[in-house]
Formats: structure tokens, C-alpha cells, sequence
């Protein structure tokens, strides 16, 4: 059962061996550099949790290629604990093919994850050295049998929506992925890829005729494997977020840390709170909106009759009884209904 007590725990891990051609994110690569940011996380931790140890549900670890940090995690899992109550229900990594092995995989499913979120983004070769990626197709592959091999029963692959120069070489990707059978697919756009309406359309098509759930506007799920992490946030969850770029939210109030690593430090370093900006959420408002991008869908009575009565003749929602919910086209116009409805 879940409480209204219970919290998420995300932690971003911003480095990375190179940075990719098409991120826009702050990443860095010195290992001096991780092990100062990984003492600055524990900092952190004792600084948000000083007036209550909180329960902790579901756990994510993103953000460039956290599985470099490998050699850290174990003792910073440990140093963290001090200060929550570990109930995860399902704890995600995120893991850059190539960069573990068997022995490093293991230590993965022993140190506690349960679920790896492996970041493939593409199965073509062409498409990896573009992107400066360090791995090949067959190496990505290779590392999602490893995966498997030891024991991992929960795998979400993560694959970049289209491929504007090469449409059939990105649907290949897709199609060899499917035959995987991964418990959850997540979908990530480039910008100004000019595919993108057709490839969102194909792959909703056909990952749900192979038995995926469209579950949310970039996510896919066998079975019951959707997300935990995911679902807690879009019901609004309580949330701890520790490193750069991490919000935390609590009693509708979300805070997002510094961007640069540097500016973190100094915070946690002097024993602040690395806190850039602070705002007050409108529940209502992220509800109506997460509504709208995914399977919670909306009370019929949330939307102007008129708007409505067109949204469904349109075929953007399907109705059941006092609730309607977004179809394929309903996702892929959602930002534009969201602009609509809710200003």
C-alpha cells in the first residue's frame, strides 16, 4: 500500500567517457572530479533529510553513464542509507552499453538495483559513430545478455524517437529490439528530428501490436512492468533529488539544483541546500497534464464539453465511462490539447 509519506529518490550522475554529439546537458569525465561530486551527494542527502529520515519506494540513478561510478556506488548506497529507510519497491539504473561486464553486473543486482535501464539508442553502427557513441550495435547487444545472465529480470532499453536521414535503418533498430523482448521500452527525442510524427505513430503501432502497453507518452511496458518511478511521478509523488539538474519535491513545493557542478559543490561544500530555483506547484494543473500524456487519462468533467465532444470525434480520446484517455493521436497531440485545456 502506498503512503502519502513514502518518497522517490533520484540521483543524476552527470559524467560520462565522451560526450555524446547530440546532448546538451553538462557532462564531465574527470574521475577526481566524480569522486569530490559522490562525497558532495551524501552531503546532500544529510542536508534534505535533516528534520526526518524518509521512506524510500523507488529509486532512479541517470544522467550521463552512471555505471562508470561503479567502483563508488556501494559505499555511497551505504552512506545514504544512514539517512532514509531503504524499502524500494524497484531501484533503476541507467547503464551505457560497453561499459561493464559480467562481474560488473553482478555487483549491480548484489549492490540492490533490480532494474537497469540500458541505453542503447540505436542499433545501427552508422547511426553510434555519428552520434559519438563508444559502443557498436553487437556490443549493445552483448550487453543486455549480460544483463540477463545474471539475473536481471527487469530490462527497459532506451532508443532515440526517428532518425530523419535514415528511416528504415531507425525501424530496424526497433524491430530487432521487440525480438529482445525487454520489459519496458523508453523513447527519447532528438530535437529537430523532422521524422518525428511518423516515427512516433510506427513505433506506437507496432510496439503495441508486438504486446507493449503505451503507458505513457515516451514509455512502453510488457505486462505489469511499467516504471514505479515513473508512476510515483506522475501522481505527484514525494521525491528527494540529489545532484545537479534534481528537483525535490515536497508538499507541492519543487526544487531544482544548480546545473553546474561546480555551483553544486560550493553549496554542499558550505553545508547549503543547492538549490537554483524553488516554486510552488499547481497540483491540479501537472495532474490535468499528466492526464493528458498518459494512461491516468482525465474525468470528462475536467474538459470544456465543447473541446470534448471535438476531442473524441477527432479520435484523440477513447471514453469509458466518466473517464476519457489519450490514443495514439491523442499522445502525439498532447501538447497542443495541454495548450488548450489548460492554458
Amino acid at each position: 500500500m502506498r503512503s502519502d509519506k513514502d518518497y522517490s529518490l533520484f540521483i543524476n550522475i552527470p559524467f560520462c567517457a565522451k560526450r555524446c554529439s547530440f546532448c546538451s546537458h553538462e557532462t564531465y569525465d574527470s574521475i577526481d572530479l566524480l569522486k569530490d561530486y559522490m562525497v558532495g551527494l551524501v552531503d546532500e542527502m544529510k542536508l534534505r533529510t535533516r528534520l526526518r529520515k524518509p521512506r524510500v519506494v523507488a529509486g532512479y540513478i541517470g544522467g550521463g553513464s552512471p555505471t562508470l561510478s561503479l567502483p563508488f556506488l556501494v559505499d555511497f548506497l551505504n552512506d545514504i542509507e544512514e539517512y532514509a529507510n531503504f524499502a524500494f519497491n524497484e531501484f533503476t539504473i541507467e547503464a551505457m552499453p560497453g561499459t561493464f561486464g559480467i562481474q560488473e553486473a553482478d555487483r549491480l543486482r548484489r549492490t540492490g538495483f533490480d532494474r537497469v535501464a540500458l541505453s542503447v539508442l540505436s542499433l545501427s553502427d552508422n547511426w553510434l559513430t555519428e552520434m559519438g557513441r563508444q559502443y557498436n550495435a553487437e556490443q549493445a547487444i552483448i550487453s543486455y545478455h549480460i544483463l540477463r545472465q545474471v539475473g536481471f529480470k527487469n530490462i527497459d532499453i532506451i532508443l532515440v524517437l526517428g532518425d530523419d536521414k535514415h528511416l528504415g535503418r531507425w525501424q530496424e533498430t526497433v524491430e530487432l529490439v521487440a525480438t529482445l523482448k525487454p520489459e519496458h521500452i523508453t523513447l527519447r527525442r532528438i530535437e529537430n528530428d523532422s521524422s518525428f510524427k511518423e516515427c512516433y505513430l510506427w513505433v506506437d503501432e507496432f510496439l503495441t501490436f508486438h504486446g507493449y502497453d503505451h503507458y505513457e507518452y515516451y514509455s512502453f511496458a510488457l505486462n505489469d512492468f511499467r516504471c514505479k518511478y515513473k508512476l510515483r511521478s506522475l501522481l505527484l509523488s514525494r521525491q528527494i533529488g540529489l545532484g545537479t539538474l534534481a528537483e525535490t519535491i515536497d508538499n507541492n513545493i519543487v526544487e531544482l539544483n544548480y546545473e553546474k557542478i561546480e555551483d553544486y559543490l560550493d553549496a554542499v561544500n558550505s553545508e547549503e541546500l543547492p538549490i537554483m530555483v524553488r516554486e510552488k506547484l499547481d497540483p491540479e494543473r501537472v495532474r490535468l497534464i499528466n492526464g493528458l500524456r498518459s494512461f491516468l487519462g482525465l474525468k470528462k468533467e475536467k474538459i470544456p464539453k465543447s473541446a470534448l465532444t471535438r476531442y473524441l470525434r477527432e479520435g484523440l480520446f477513447h471514453e469509458s465511462g466518466d473517464m476519457v484517455y489519450p490514443t495514439n493521436i491523442g499522445y502525439l497531440l498532447s501538447d497542443a490539447v495541454v495548450k488548450q485545456i489548460v492554458g
